[in-house]
């Protein structure tokens, strides 16, 4: 059997004395360790729980199983989301793209008749592009480190295009 220090011991009856549950005794992350798990996924932008839990081995010799880790986060109110795909944008043409949209919102449907639509998809043609997660609270709005930025010619991929003009029959848009 393994030895016990005995502040261990002294700690764990003082708690047991306090009423606190076996499980609560037994966990392996104390109150601030949760909180230093958190505070790295959310200020520091630690990209994984996996990351975190290399930290607190690396930093406080602490040796948990990431799962742990999760668990504390998921109680702290955090959730992992897959990362949204957005286009990267300069400061300048967001401002260019608001513009534009302020210029063009009190367009009719005759208006936008003129417009000719065009989309674009990629096909991968070797590896996709992977999925990436991102931890989030419960109704906390969508951060830049919360969606998985992208860029034009990504390489090694083939891209199809089409273009369409609006057409109105009887009264409805088609």
């Amino acid at each position: 059997m393994k030895a016990i220090a005995v502040s261990k011991v002294n700690s764990a009856s003082t708690m047991l004395r306090s009423g606190a549950s076996i499980r609560e005794i037994a966990e392996k992350l104390s109150l601030a360790d949760r909180l230093y798990c958190v505070r790295k996924l959310t200020k520091e932008r630690a990209s994984s729980s996996v990351k975190v839990t290399k930290m607190l081995e690396k930093n406080f010799q602490m040796t948990v199983h990431p799962e742990t880790d999760r668990r504390a986060l998921r109680t702290a109110g955090l959730g992992a989301i897959e990362k949204e795909k957005k286009p990267l944008l300069s400061d300048a043409n967001v401002k260019k793209r608001l513009a534009w949209c302020k210029q063009h919102k009190d367009w009719a449907v005759d208006d936008w008749k003129r417009v000719i639509w065009t989309g674009e998809t990629k096909i991968n043609r070797f590896n996709s592009d992977g999925r990436q997660w991102a931890w989030i609270r419960s109704g906390e709005q969508l951060q830049n480190h919360h969606v998985k930025l992208t860029v034009k010619h990504g390489g090694g991929s083939i891209m199809f295009g089409v273009s369409l003009r609006m057409l109105v029959l009887a009264g409805c848009a088609k």
